[in-house]
């Protein structure tokens, strides 16, 4: 079966504070990279940041994006959230893909960003959507809900999740990855399935107790 088409960025919290789950952040996003080369093809952004820079790590073809490793993954600083959303859509050219995910990944909340404020972002992320965007929010150790609705980003696409759980909400989100571009339509809703119950449940929980 051919690849579908699709562009990703990925934004990566690199603070401090997601040193107490390195080892599993690194096997989530391995796990991602791996699961999204399987399956599609196109443009693949990842950015890490901290208070000490916002670097964007990979910009080019899915099928060439390097794993992370215990030396190119070094948790430290701050949260400049903002700005590494900014950033990240300034660089991010999108043209000619119609399945386009922008996910970040996090363990707090914004507390070091200089040259974005709220407003400028929530307004951003507020127009991607409306344009068919596949925007995210998985957080741990913060209320995701309230940080995600701070930035614009709708209830159905953000997540709580454990940070020992981080592989098994990163495979849910590539699941519906997959199942969002399946769907011919692009709207607002469609695009915006939620998570299911048994995928939150898992995130926080490990294997679901709907099922045990």
């Amino acid at each position: 079966m051919s690849k579908q088409k699709m562009c990703v960025a990925l934004l990566l919290d690199r603070s401090g504070s997601m040193s107490a789950n390195k080892i599993e952040t690194i096997s989530a996003v391995n796990s991602y990279i791996d699961k999204t080369k399987e399956k599609f093809k196109g443009r693949f952004v990842l950015t890490q940041f901290d208070s000490e820079s916002i670097d964007i790590v990979h910009d080019g073809k899915i099928k060439d994006v390097e794993h992370l490793t215990n030396e190119s993954y070094q948790p430290r600083g701050m949260t400049p959230l903002l700005d590494a959303i900014g950033k990240t859509l300034e660089a991010f050219n999108t043209d000619g893909f119609e399945n386009i995910v922008f996910v970040i990944m996090t363990d707090g909340a914004e507390n070091h960003s200089r040259e974005y404020k709220l407003e400028a972002i929530r307004a951003k992320i507020e127009e991607k959507r409306s344009i068919g965007w596949q925007v995210s929010y998985l957080g741990t150790n913060v209320d995701a809900f309230h940080e995600a609705g701070q930035l614009g980003i709708a209830q159905g696409q953000t997540i709580n999740y454990a940070g020992i759980h981080s592989t098994a909400v990163m495979d849910s989100y590539s699941a519906n990855n997959s199942i969002n571009a399946l769907r011919p339509d692009k709207s607002v809703e469609s695009v915006e399935a939620s998570f299911t119950s048994s995928q939150r449940d898992e995130a926080m929980h490990g294997s679901s107790s709907i099922d045990r």
